[in-house]
C-alpha cells in the first residue's frame, strides 16, 4: 500500500534516459534529504518507513548541507534503495540500478 505523500502527478518519467525525476518544490517533506526518502517510497508504491534507512547510504544531515551548497551548480549522486540517486539544487532524479 503506497502512504507517501507524494503525489504521482509530480513524478516525471524520462522514457529515453529511463529516470524518474521530481521537483523538489513538489515534494511536502521539510528536506532534501527526506525529500529523497518520499521520492522513493512513492516510486516503490510503499510507506517510507519500509525502506531501507537513507543513513545505510548516506548521512541525511550531510546529504542537506551538501544539498544548500549546490547553489544551482552541480549535483550530489550516490545509490539508495535500488536506484542512482541525483539531487540538485531544484529536483530529485531516480534511475533504476
Amino acid at each position: 500500500m503506497d502512504t507517501s505523500t507524494l503525489s504521482d502527478d509530480a513524478i516525471a518519467y524520462d522514457d529515453a534516459a529511463g529516470v524518474y525525476s521530481v521537483p523538489l518544490e513538489a515534494c511536502p517533506a521539510e528536506s532534501p534529504s527526506l525529500a529523497v526518502v518520499e521520492f522513493v517510497a512513492a516510486l516503490e508504491e510503499m510507506d517510507s518507513e519500509t525502506l531501507v534507512p537513507l543513513y545505510e547510504s548516506v548521512d541525511p544531515e550531510a546529504l542537506d548541507d551538501i544539498h544548500e551548497s549546490l547553489d544551482g551548480v552541480g549535483s550530489f549522486v550516490f545509490p539508495y534503495a535500488g536506484y542512482k540517486i541525483t539531487l540538485t539544487e531544484a529536483d530529485v532524479r531516480a534511475r533504476p540500478l
